[in-house]
């Protein structure tokens, strides 16, 4: 992964941890995380294609949005950012960031199916840190998803990006779609819709991020029990309890999980 460690955009009050693993079905990994302190950010891709080439559809992504909003960091003066007027513009850099990936991966695709080979494409979940703001600037394309517990509650501040997504809120009408289908992915066409949002952090929170090979084996409360035992300083074991958990209850896919605590 980039790694740009000369500044740590992340508050101190924060502690983070990640984890990933093949499962116990699939012979190799086609997720990838990253966490990168320098513009404040972590991220999780969950690549699809033949052979390696999810996986590197999932590096590539997250490469390509820690390049773009690395060449951006320190554009933006404190005033502006504590004034809320760079708000906007904010969100314009991180919806380009994850463009300019989708372009990447998009137009590699397009080189490997000229050659006869199969195409490749990833999900993509994150968020962005705001220091100045203590808020979190979420996104995501696909089905890998970010929660949050709070007050021992779970809330999925996500949508999937789904035909399933889409029967369950339009009132599970009808014989429900197969659920490792997905409507949105980085590389699949020229240009992709990404879905942005803003939230506070409280002491005491927790936001997780995850491919889907995590809640497909685990329903939503048992994440939640799972969430309740971590205690500070145990992000990381949080984190191998959720995988462990995951791959207890069959481990059909890679699996991969980001924490972030706020103490």
């Amino acid at each position: 992964m980039v790694d740009f460690p000369m500044t740590d955009l992340f508050s101190e009050e924060l502690e983070i941890a990640a984890l990933t693993d093949p499962g116990r079905v699939r012979d190799h990994n086609e997720d990838n995380f990253v966490i990168d302190r320098s513009v404040g950010i972590v991220a999780v891709a969950d690549g699809m294609g033949g052979h390696s080439a999810g996986e590197i559809a999932s590096q590539m992504a997250l490469e390509s949005i820690v390049d773009f909003l690395f060449e951006f960091d320190g554009t933006l003066n404190r005033e502006d950012i504590e004034s809320g007027k760079a708000q906007n513009y904010l969100t314009f850099v991180l919806r380009s960031a994850v463009n300019k990936a989708n372009r990447r991966i998009y137009l590699e695709t397009q080189k490997m199916l000229s050659r006869g080979e199969s195409s490749m494409g990833t999900t993509v979940a994150g968020l962005q840190y705001d220091d100045a703001k203590n808020t979190i600037n979420l996104f995501h394309v696909g089905d890998s998803r970010v929660y949050r517990y709070r007050n021992s509650v779970l809330d999925c501040l996500t949508s999937d990006h789904s035909p399933y997504q889409e029967w369950i809120e339009s009132g599970r009408q009808g014989t429900p779609p197969q659920k490792n289908v997905i409507l949105r992915a980085l590389g699949v066409a020229e240009e992709v819709e990404v879905d942005i949002a803003s939230t506070d952090i409280l002491p005491g929170d927790q936001l997780l991020i995850c491919s889907d090979g995590l809640n497909g084996m685990l329903d939503d409360p048992t994440i939640a029990e799972l969430l309740a035992e971590v205690k500070p300083g145990e992000v990381e074991a949080g984190c191998q309890s959720l995988i462990d958990a995951a791959n207890e209850n069959g481990g059909t896919d890679n699996v991969t999980v980001i924490l972030v605590r706020h103490n």
